[in-house]
């Protein structure tokens, strides 16, 4: 067995939880600042 790190599902959460966080501290969302807090908080469990 894999250990979860190695698991491809996990490599893809990885990337994916990685892009939101770098399009939520763009300048599109820096004057949100409920919504962006909303996505990051909402990203973290994903990735786990």
């Amino acid at each position: 067995m894999k250990n979860v790190e190695e698991m491809d599902v996990y490599k893809m959460a990885r990337s994916l939880s990685n892009r939101i966080y770098d399009i939520i501290k763009g300048n599109l969302f820096s004057k949100d600042y409920w919504l962006s807090d909303q996505i990051r908080r909402a990203k973290v469990p994903a990735a786990r």
